[in-house]
């Protein structure tokens, strides 16, 4: 039994020492195992800058909803400062609170309104980067796979 032990152990080692070689060189260069080299084409490099410059037509969409709402918050917030000041001075401030309720509830209207076209800017934002990635990452081209982005802007304002 102590023999069969022994030559296990020194079989274990010599495979250990034989193999231990190989291993160390895949760990520091890979390279010369087969691997798939992928080539950028010229049809890939048009690809992926078709997308980063739908990516950035898409974010200019999605930048100028944010803007819009912004721009209402601005103006809410004046008239709520207006309704205060007026109330401070004494001032009958029933006008300036009437106009204050009245931009408020238009300011909900309005972000429940872009809220759909916010949502769906978003979605197409993150398959254009998906997109993109399997472009970049030599996974081939996206044929068909997306509408462009003018006709996503065009479907994203009505909605659909």
């Amino acid at each position: 039994m102590h023999c069969m032990h022994r030559l296990m152990m020194t079989f274990s080692v010599f495979v250990l020492v034989a193999i231990q070689p190989v291993i160390a060189q895949f760990e520091v260069s890979p390279d010369h195992f087969d691997q798939v080299r992928i080539v950028p084409t010229p049809q890939s490099a048009r690809a992926e800058e078709k997308l980063k410059q739908s990516i950035t037509e898409e974010m200019a969409l999605l930048k100028s909803y944010t803007e819009q709402i912004a721009e209402k918050e601005r103006q809410v917030e004046d008239l709520r400062q207006q309704a205060i000041s007026a109330g401070i001075s004494g001032d009958g401030a029933a006008m300036e609170i009437a106009w204050f309720r009245n931009r408020q509830e238009e300011l909900i209207t309005f972000r429940t309104s872009l809220a759909p076209l916010i949502n769906y800017s978003r979605e197409v934002l993150a398959g254009l980067y998906n997109d993109l990635d399997m472009v970049q990452g030599g996974s081939g081209s996206v044929s068909g796979a997306r509408r462009s982005s003018k006709s996503l802007q065009a479907s994203a304002r009505t909605g659909r």
